[in-house]
């Protein structure tokens, strides 16, 4: 892509969720979102315990991408105008060039896949993004804020106006896979609790290294489905509504709370509070990683914000950054 386009889909192809945003820049030159679709073929299952993603996550992942591929061709983005980033399962899987082989045959999509640096140098860019948006409104500021990623395989924490970029390798989904046989289905032991949440903390402190001034901000803006739900919980929706916890406040006390309840219900039982059904088995994980997150950066609470890797990717290439 030597130009910038004027309408692209960008692609965010996670370990737990694929998504797909249709973006263009208005008069003013800021994003405008056309569509934003979502897909879950949770393509990291099984990671943790070999390694590999298994047969049937691969056909679920092609499945998602031809479904996503149908959403974007409908708003008339060519192929040409498809980019697609592979995260944390992407890094880690030892036959995911096999994955990026057979997007590339049967969808037509290349996949580029990031470190966790330029995962979190993405994520801080859709807050800044989030931030133009806002215009004058003093909550947001670029660079004044620190941004958190919950993945499925890994969590970013960018700050100091995105120079400085972290990324812990714990997610939800891969943690939840790890430490619980029943892949999330029913409720957590102690010990095996008391074991994941020994590794957050052990991968923190490993990714933060010697970044110890992390992060100290004005603002924190969490990023991802994670915050998205303990918004909707902290907020007592009556139920999940991702567009409604846009901007919500969220805390750290609240994410290790919230984490701690679920822990201890069935995926079944967790589906009566107001949260996205999809991600009830992966949730305290989730919420442990986000916890640990907020403790690392020093704040008490953070603004939820749906705008994910995909924005700043967008953001990037209708501006002609992207490729770096």
């Amino acid at each position: 892509m030597n130009s910038a386009p004027r309408r692209i889909a960008a692609f965010d192809l996670g370990t737990n969720t694929f998504l797909a945003l249709v973006a263009e820049l208005d008069a003013r030159g800021e994003l405008r979102v056309v569509d934003d679709a979502f897909r879950t073929p949770r393509l990291g299952a099984g990671l943790a315990r070999t390694g590999r993603i298994d047969a049937a996550a691969l056909e679920r992942g092609i499945a998602a991408l031809r479904e996503l591929i149908e959403v974007v061709e409908r708003h008339g983005v060519t192929p040409q105008q498809r980019v697609a980033v592979g995260t944390a399962v992407f890094r880690r899987a030892a036959n995911a060039p096999e994955f990026v082989d057979l997007a590339q045959q049967r969808c037509g999509l290349s996949i580029d896949v990031v470190s966790g640096e330029v995962e979190g140098e993405l994520s801080y860019a859709a807050a800044a993004d989030a931030a133009r948006a806002a215009g004058n409104d003093a909550h947001v500021t670029p660079l004044d804020c620190a941004v958190i990623d919950v993945g499925g395989g890994s969590t970013e924490l960018a700050w100091n106006g995105g120079r400085k970029r972290v990324s812990a390798a714990v997610g939800a989904l891969v943690l939840t896979e790890r430490h619980l046989p029943g892949a999330g289905e029913e409720a957590w032991p102690d010990a095996a609790w008391a074991a994941a949440r020994h590794e957050v903390e052990g991968a923190f402190a490993a990714a933060l290294g010697a970044h110890r001034d992390a992060p100290a901000a004005g603002v924190v803006v969490a990023l991802g489905g994670s915050a998205a739900n303990l918004a909707s919980l902290e907020a007592e929706f009556v139920r999940f509504e991702p567009a409604a916890t846009e901007g919500l406040a969220v805390s750290a006390a609240g994410a290790q709370a919230w984490a701690e309840k679920l822990r201890r219900l069935t995926r079944e039982q967790r589906a009566h509070f107001p949260l996205e059904h999809s991600r009830a088995a992966i949730l305290p994980a989730g919420l442990l990683c986000l916890g640990a997150a907020l403790a690392a950066s020093g704040a008490a609470r953070a603004r939820a914000s749906g705008r994910g890797l995909r924005y700043g990717l967008a953001g990037k290439v209708l501006r002609g950054g992207w490729p770096r």
